[in-house]
């Protein structure tokens, strides 16, 4: 991963054929009004390239579309070995959460028995005491529901 083109030879558009040199005009080009690169462009960027070519022309889009700052990813880690020791040792870290899985369906119960009965469950708080008091009481009668589904329905 050293170096601006890791898998090909950097291009050199004097020497280069006209069509390689038209491909890197059209990235240049994309990349300077701010563009992606959607399918029709890349289709007509690596039309009637060599695989030399393309993998020179893939290198040259890496390192314009690239968002990582290589200078200070580097001076992060000394090197890429290290880097990419830390990159191998953290990935798939993030899908070792666990996450307490809740029905929502019972929210939609709640609700729809609320909207049946004329309730306007976000009005919770303007309710008189007693009539909050018999809105719970009927909630807390739904299949599934907990003292916790309440609450957060309730936002109490």
């Amino acid at each position: 991963l050293q170096g601006s083109h890791p898998f090909s030879e950097k291009l050199v558009k004097r020497s280069s054929r006209l069509r390689l040199r038209d491909a890197a005009r059209i990235v240049d080009y994309c990349f300077k009004k701010g563009e992606a690169l959607n399918y029709a462009v890349q289709n007509n960027i690596f039309n009637d390239l060599t695989s030399k070519e393309r993998r020179t022309v893939t290198d040259d889009i890496v390192n314009l579309y690239n968002p990582i700052d290589k200078e200070a990813f580097l001076a992060r880690f000394g090197d890429w070995e290290t880097a990419l020791l830390a990159i191998d040792s953290t990935t798939g870290a993030d899908h070792d959460i666990q996450e307490i899985w809740d029905d929502h369906s019972v929210y939609l119960r709640m609700l729809k028995l609320c909207l049946n009965r004329g309730i306007q469950p976000w009005r919770f708080n303007e309710m008189e005491t007693t009539d909050q008091l018999h809105l719970v009481k009927v909630l807390s009668g739904i299949s599934g529901s907990t003292p916790e589904h309440l609450r957060r329905f309730l936002h109490l």
